[in-house]
């Protein structure tokens, strides 16, 4: 479960691990821990069981870290979880999930990102996950349609990040995704612009809670006005409290703010619009889309870079206390180049020591 640790106004979001985490205080609290943990894998393994007809869609491998999400989501009840799992492949087939760069989403996510009001970078916070990056003041379009091409399409990009972080160190299919960083920046510019409407608000939370389920690895909220935060105050109340620690709001005058910000993500690699020091990832929305600097464009391994610092160790520190990597013996190597490439299909775990990563996508 995600917790906020608060100080002098800096909030902190801390991750959990896949399972509930065995104390080392005493043999009582390891009992138990060992015990959920049994439990936990347990209900992983019946839910395999039940889905083994299941063909895994192209985008969305059928493994312990997917069993396991669609079991938190479903507070462990593995019938449940096996039906939610069974819609969601399903869906992926009827709506074309895994053929997203295709006609005809391709056409409506091009419109929609003409501003680049939503955009996966191509760097991962300092705890591995990767973002999601919301301006409202670019708003461009109401269409129903092109916004829920556009959110499956942002999703889809920033699972592949995750994936390919993952494969790297060793985790590949292992439980206890860390999640995706929804960033949204409020300006003065919002007002005038196009909005959704509700319909297409509410169909977009029902996509992301049905078919990405325990994906939110927290939500921050730049500069947000003073009607987001009193909706916000009533909407907590009636949200999963594991769901409404995930969010937070920070201003990017606050000293303290911006201190937490750089806690969660490296500012030089943030644009100077989120509160960082960086230039703009992407000239414009043919270059973000542009395959090659999209993971989702190749049908090969996708050739990656990390640069800076390394977030093997948070990644290790969310492993299921039971499960083995893909390559055990490699993860205790470490090497400490400022940059080294590997491919997807690249599961050694050897892990470059820094602060940070960033991924860049080559031709």
């Amino acid at each position: 479960d995600a917790r906020i640790a608060d100080g002098d106004g800096v909030a902190s979001s801390v991750l959990s691990s896949s399972a509930a985490s065995v104390s080392s205080a005493g043999d009582e609290d390891d009992a138990t821990g060992d015990a959920q943990v049994a439990c936990d894998l347990q209900a992983v393994a019946e839910l395999q069981k039940r889905v083994q007809d299941l063909r895994a869609p192209s985008r969305m491998p059928l493994d312990c870290a997917t069993y396991e999400r669609y079991l938190r989501a479903n507070k462990w009840r593995v019938k449940k979880a096996e039906s939610a799992l069974r819609a969601t492949v399903a869906w992926r087939a009827s709506y074309g999930a895994d053929e997203i760069r295709a006609p005809p989403h391709m056409e409506h996510i091009e419109h929609e990102l003409e501003t680049l009001k939503s955009v996966v970078p191509s760097f991962l916070d300092r705890r591995g996950r990767p973002l999601v990056l919301i301006d409202p003041a670019r708003e461009n379009s109401k269409s129903h349609v092109g916004h829920m091409a556009m959110t499956v399409y942002n999703m889809e990009r920033a699972l592949a990040y995750g994936r390919a972080a993952a494969r790297e160190h060793g985790m590949q299919g292992t439980p206890s995704s860390p999640g995706i960083v929804f960033l949204f920046r409020w300006s003065h510019a919002d007002k005038g612009v196009p909005h959704p409407s509700l319909r297409t608000l509410i169909a977009e939370a029902h996509m992301l809670q049905t078919h990405y389920p325990e994906c939110l690895g927290a939500a921050v909220l730049l500069n947000a006005p003073s009607s987001a935060v009193n909706a916000w105050k009533a909407l907590q109340r009636v949200m999963d409290p594991k769901s409404a620690r995930k969010v937070l709001f920070l201003s990017t005058t606050s000293d303290a703010d911006m201190a937490a910000l750089s806690e969660m993500v490296d500012l030089s690699l943030l644009p100077h619009r989120f509160g960082g020091t960086a230039d703009e990832p992407y000239r414009d929305a043919r270059h973000y889309l542009d395959p090659e600097v999209d993971p989702l464009a190749s049908t090969d391994s996708v050739r990656l870079r990390v640069e800076g610092a390394d977030a093997a160790s948070h990644l290790h520190h969310h492993h299921h206390p039971t499960s083995s990597s893909t390559d055990s013996g490699s993860t205790n190597e470490r090497r400490t180049p400022s940059h080294r490439e590997w491919t997807s299909d690249d599961a050694d775990g050897r892990a470059a020591e820094s602060a940070s990563v960033a991924i860049a996508v080559e031709a």
